[in-house]
């Protein structure tokens, strides 16, 4: 009796060490998998980055210094490659950004024509009270009709900006946000580099002696219903900031994905 307690503690002392085995060999092989795409180069990325700042440099301009990552996408593996470009990315969660920021994947809010207003005003009273809170609204195309689900109308725009205004909460650029120290302040951005940056937006914030910031895809440029270079730097030369929105407008995780 004693002697098969002895071999069914023997057998299960062997089982456990194969079940050890086994587990360490599953693990280290999720981890290699992950480690694998951590080293990964993925040049596509890089690529679309080193594009944009090629297209800077060739018209004459330094390349941007912030990023705002394409439908939202990305991961650990995005977020390490465009660092090594750029001093912080844009994502698409909503929030307000308090320090330590987190560079690699700034907050911001949606202002689309679908976006109840009042909740946009609440985001406003909500940054008057932290000293350090970064509050950043993003939209696309600023348009009176035929509108895609990101984009908003001029009188929509308008509203939310003046309240802002009347806020008394700095308004400033993605560039300068980080300049401003121990005061509440909200940039308004515009992705992907349409027209209406120049024909709408500019003047509607120029009225108001301020400014925002466009996040363009350099490959679009010039395309139907998008920026020219020639407004772009006429855009700069006010003081409009103009930053990275990658060069086609991939998802930038799906590239390490697929």
């Amino acid at each position: 009796m004693i002697k098969y307690i002895r071999v069914q503690k023997g057998q299960l002392f062997s089982c456990c060490i194969m079940i050890m085995f086994f587990g360490l060999l599953i693990f280290s092989g999720l981890n290699t998998a992950v480690f694998a795409e951590e080293i990964e180069d993925f040049p596509e990325i890089r690529r679309e980055i080193e594009l944009v700042d090629e297209a800077f440099k060739e018209q004459g301009l330094k390349p941007p210094r912030h990023h705002a990552y394409p439908f939202g996408g990305h991961n650990s593996t995005v977020r390490r490659i465009v660092a090594e470009y750029r001093d912080t990315a844009r994502g698409i969660t909503a929030g307000i950004n308090f320090p330590p920021y987190n560079f690699e994947n700034l907050h911001t809010v949606a202002v689309f024509e679908n976006s109840n207003m009042e909740e946009l005003k609440r985001w406003v009273d909500k940054v008057q009270l932290f000293s350090k809170g970064l509050l950043i609204f993003y939209t696309h195309a600023v348009l009176p009709e035929d509108l895609y689900l990101y984009d908003v109308t001029p009188e929509k725009l308008e509203e939310i900006l003046d309240y802002a205004v009347d806020s008394g909460v700095k308004i400033t650029t993605l560039d300068r946000a980080f300049e401003i120290k121990d005061e509440p302040r909200i940039v308004f951005t515009f992705d992907d580099g349409f027209d209406t940056d120049y024909y709408t937006v500019l003047p509607m914030f120029a009225e108001r002696a301020l400014l925002g910031t466009s996040y363009i895809n350099t490959g679009k440029l010039g395309e139907e219903d998008m920026l020219t270079w020639d407004q772009v730097k006429e855009m700069i030369d006010i003081g409009w900031d103009i930053q990275c929105h990658s060069h086609t407008h991939p998802n930038l995780r799906d590239l390490v994905e697929n």
